[in-house]
């Protein structure tokens, strides 16, 4: 407005000229009724600062006017009194961020009231393509395609090459196969990234942004998508000038973010000299993703450098003469808020403690381990630790996800031992949890082999089943209780009227041995114990009855089949099976022998032979041998059967006579008795064996057991360690 000092003249209106009435450029001149300069209304386009207006009411030209302003709410109304004629009122509407206040009845302040406040966080996500893949993911959904750049291997990527829909990128063509894909998102508020296109003609330099650059630092600009250093531009306002001007054709492209701080992107330039790989920065820097990395133009993925502190260190050393620019966030002020990407913790944290999302800790584990216990997480949560004395390596930072959350998509525990290291955790979902590159369970996984042979079963006139035997080798979770169980021999019956009893099971963390089966009696018994790790042997009648093995089935195989009776006046029972092979048959007067058992070499014959475990014979030693058949004649002649080496029982030499027992600690089923006549016998079969749990472990672990176990632990053979397990049932850790 321009009008007379006085404030007192009355204008009349005149003309609209150059335009349209309401278009861009049109204005309306009001002339004065005496010789002061004339006051011009402009209306133009959309003025961000200026918000909206209304205009009521028209005039004629020769009408006279008083101006004034009244203040109406938030907004101010002009009046034109009309000295005659008509009035008018012209309304000022406050748009956003503005305040309009009337100072005077011919004075209205027009005041931006700043921006408000906006979060920058910068997230990575890199993939390898295989050669068809289009659609790449982000960890968050992006609000603009603005806030995203892509690279392939390491070349910046226009925004005519790809689209986005919430978290997903979708490529114009495929990727070839191998190419590196690096997506850096710059998670924002709406409007805080900015791009402007052009193209090049050879001899343009100056090109108009839209929007005025407060600080060069706060733009990326790329031709054909190529990285341009600061030193080949400048920026002045809103204007952006090359030196040389882009050569025809060519796509620029310019990425600004809005309001940033002259002190929250900063640029750092070096030259490479072909042998040195550590520059000094001129900030410290907390994390590898806040910073953008050019050599020569062209981008530098995440994986090509490190940063700790205020040194960034590259695998390879740049190119004698060959620019470098980093380009590194620290804290980002937008309008008149400011965001920092981590609230760092002055106190050092010395003992175990719980942490919380977006705060940074020094972490002194000079003294003893510490372990932090983490919060539940929301999708891109970070929280920062560093290792304060150096001692990561000595005592490890612990990360415990305290029942809430998973860490790295498990349960236990993970931890940090390498000296000097930053640990940055991101939250990424309830199936992933918490995660960083920079962890390793913990506890750590152990490799264990095993023997577990169960307790083998009791004799009537079938002979035991031998307990089923595995062995193998088990990844085990260290300082993690593992259940161990010994198997007790099954008792043995009177063969002419009862079963014999199952050996009982024995046990190793997820491996379970099943106990030998039952043997059978002499004439029509039932079968409800014969089958298990190995079957029991069969009574006399029917000859068909046998046990099966390896039930429940394992693989490989925990045992084999017991073997029929011989009917008749004799009743000769079958012999159990054994982990290496199946019983005999009985027949005639001949009792059924049990299987042989299996060798092993998890345990040497002089150590075995130290702990009463196995069976030695030939220099070879057995676990689970199956027990022999009973015998029951009314004639005085009878041949007794023989149990399976690996611990097996023998019929009874004489009669009558009870069975031979399973040797104890090598799960060998009971052998079965002898007695000469009809009827009814006075003597019964003998008991399974029981069984053993051997395992063999790296020297460098040490194994311990709660007080319900019998054995002995953490005997050192060879490069190893040796625990052998008698009886008992608890639990044992490795650490």
């Amino acid at each position: 407005f321009y009008e007379d000092a006085a404030k007192t003249t009355a204008y009349t209106t005149g003309v609209t000229t150059s335009g349209t009435p309401g278009s861009s450029g049109a204005y309306t001149q009001i002339i004065p009724t005496t010789s002061t300069p004339p006051i011009l209304f402009y209306q133009c386009s959309a003025h961000s600062l200026m918000g909206s207006y209304v205009k009521f009411g028209t005039g004629s030209q020769g009408d006279t006017y008083t101006l004034s302003a009244s203040q109406d709410g938030d907004n101010v109304d002009v009046l034109l009194d009309a000295g005659s004629g008509t009035d008018s009122t012209l309304q000022l509407t406050a748009g956003n961020n503005i305040t309009l206040t009337r100072n005077s009845s011919q004075e209205v302040e027009i005041a931006a009231s700043g921006g408000g406040g906006g979060t920058v966080t910068v997230q990575k996500n890199v993939y390898t393509a295989n050669g068809s893949t289009t659609a790449f993911n982000t960890t968050s959904a992006i609000a603009n395609e603005n806030n995203v750049q892509v690279y392939l291997d390491g070349v910046y990527q226009s925004k005519d090459n790809y689209t986005t829909s919430g978290s997903t990128v979708t490529m114009s063509l495929a990727p070839a196969n191998g190419t590196s894909v690096e997506l850096i998102h710059m998670v924002a508020v709406d409007g805080v990234i900015a791009r402007d296109s052009f193209t090049g003609n050879g001899s343009t330099t100056a090109y108009v942004l839209s929007m005025s650059i407060s600080n060069e630092n706060a733009t990326q600009v790329y031709l054909d998508g190529v990285y341009q250093s600061k030193d080949n531009y400048s920026t002045s306002g809103s204007t952006l000038t090359f030196s040389p001007a882009p050569p025809n054709g060519t796509a620029i492209e310019v990425v600004h973010i809005k309001a940033v701080s002259a002190s929250s992107l900063n640029q750092n330039n070096f030259t490479g000299n072909g042998s040195t790989t550590a520059f000094t920065l001129s900030q410290t820097i907390d994390d590898e993703v806040k910073t953008f990395v050019f050599i020569q133009g062209v981008y530098q993925e995440k994986s090509t450098y490190s940063i700790s502190g205020t040194t960034i260190t590259f695998t390879t050393p740049p190119q004698n003469g060959y620019t470098v620019e980093v380009m590194a966030f620290s804290t980002i002020s937008i309008g008149n808020a400011t965001i920092s990407a981590t609230d760092w913790q002055s106190t050092i944290q010395t003992s175990n403690f719980t942490a919380a999302a977006g705060k940074g800790y020094f972490v002194d584990t000079s003294s003893n381990t510490v372990t932090v216990s983490l919060p539940a997480g929301t999708v891109g949560d970070e929280i920062h630790f560093v290792d304060y004395a150096s001692t990561f390596d000595t005592n490890e930072i612990i990360f415990d996800a305290n029942g809430s959350e998973k860490i790295q998509g498990r349960s236990t525990n993970a931890k940090n031992s390498t000296e000097n290291a930053i640990v940055r955790l991101i939250y990424q979902n309830a199936t992933k949890g918490w995660t960083s590159d920079n962890l390793t369970d913990d506890p750590p996984v152990s490799s264990i082999q095993y023997l577990v042979s169960a307790g083998g079963g009791g004799a009537s006139n079938g002979g035991g089943g031998a307990g089923g035997y595995r062995t193998g080798t088990l990844s085990v979770s260290n300082a993690t209780n593992l259940t161990l169980t010994v198997g007790a021999g099954g008792a043995g019956a009177n063969q002419g009227n009862a079963e014999a009893a199952k050996g009982s099971d024995s046990v190793f963390s997820t491996i379970t041995s099943t106990g030998g089966g039952g043997g059978n009696r002499q004439y029509d018994g039932a079968d409800t114990n014969m089958s298990g790790g190995s079957g029991a042997g069969g009574g006399g009648y029917p000859s068909t009855r046998k046990g099966s093995g390896n039930t429940p089935s394992t693989t490989p195989s925990q045992g084999n089949d017991g073997a029929g009776g011989s009917s008749g006046a004799n009743y000769s029972g079958g012999g159990g099976g054994g982990a290496g092979a199946a019983g005999t048959a009985g027949s005639g007067t001949t009792a059924g022998s049990g299987g042989i058992g299996a060798t092993t070499t998890i345990i040497s014959t002089s150590e075995a032979g130290t702990y009463s475990v196995g069976e030695v014979s030939g220099g070879s030693l057995y676990f689970s041998g199956g027990g022999a058949g009973g015998s029951k004649n009314d004639t005085a002649g009878y041949a007794a059967g023989t149990g399976g080496l690996g611990g097996g029982g023998d019929t009874a030499a004489s009669r009558p006579a009870a069975g031979q027992a399973g040797a104890t600690n090598t799960g060998g089923g009971g052998g079965g008795p002898a007695f000469l006549g009809y009827g009814a016998s006075t003597v019964s079969g003998g008991a399974g064996g029981s069984g053993v749990v051997i395992l063999r472990y790296p020297a460098a672990n040490t194994l311990t057991k709660t007080s319900g176990l019998t054995g002995t632990m953490n005997v050192t053979s060879g490069s190893e360690k040796i625990a052998v397990f008698t009886a008992g049932t608890g639990t044992v850790q490795i650490n």
